[in-house]
């Protein structure tokens, strides 16, 4: 009975973070696509919006993908790549975004991929990253006009200098 209610339990835990992570997935890093025009797709779920901009800081070449609003996070899909000969360090899952007087904080638990930490010369790295809306609030995901992307510094090892990656996006 005791083996039983193990599986049982085992099953759902699979199956719930299964389900916590399942926005992650469906958000385009922007790794494959082109630029294209920003595109906005309305689910019973929250809202996708292709977002296909790309950033250069400090050496780090920043696309954002794919972005997905909901009452209870914004799910961010990027793709970044070094352009330097050094190493750059960049940790976008411990960033935050705002939306109007609310700041969304990186959930470092949920997302997909590894986008964040210590990125060598020449590489590129894809992820998405979750920021929950704080307890107690929620998102009208139809009147967000623009998300404010605070993803911290991109550091260069080698030269010691710093560029904050803060940019807004402009939704339609």
């Amino acid at each position: 009975m005791k083996k039983l209610l193990g599986i049982a339990l085992s099953s759902l835990l699979v199956m719930g973070l299964a389900a916590c992570s399942a926005d992650s997935e469906d958000v385009s890093t922007g790794e494959k696509t082109k630029t294209e025009k920003t595109q906005t797709t309305k689910a019973e779920d929250g809202k996708k919006i292709a977002i296909n901009k790309e950033f250069n800081v400090n050496g780090l070449k920043v696309k954002i993908g794919e972005m997905k609003l909901k009452k209870n996070k914004v799910v961010v899909g990027m793709t970044v790549k070094n352009t330097t000969k050094d190493k750059l360090s960049f940790f976008p899952d411990q960033g935050n975004v705002v939306i109007g007087n609310l700041q969304l904080d990186a959930d470092l638990f949920n997302g997909k991929g590894n986008v964040g930490g210590d990125i060598q010369a020449g590489v590129s790295k894809s992820g998405v990253v979750e920021y929950a809306v704080p307890d107690g609030k929620s998102l009208d995901v139809d009147k967000v006009k623009e998300v404010q992307l605070h993803f911290g510094d991109i550091f260069n090892e080698k030269s010691m200098d710093a560029k904050p990656f803060d940019q807004v996006i402009k939704l339609k």
